[in-house]
């Protein structure tokens, strides 16, 4: 699951910057929106 909530440029904490260029095949299962925050759900699919 990843939760996006808007913040100032700067102000996040990146969440992929060690990956080391692998990719990671998922699926989106479901997307609920708020007046907060956008929240996203996945299955890795490989």
């Amino acid at each position: 699951m990843i939760h996006l909530a808007p913040v100032l440029l700067g102000g996040g904490t990146p969440l992929f910057e060690n990956l080391d260029g692998e990719r990671i095949d998922m699926d989106l299962l479901d997307v609920t929106e708020s007046a907060s925050a956008t929240h996203l759900r996945f299955r890795v699919t490989s």
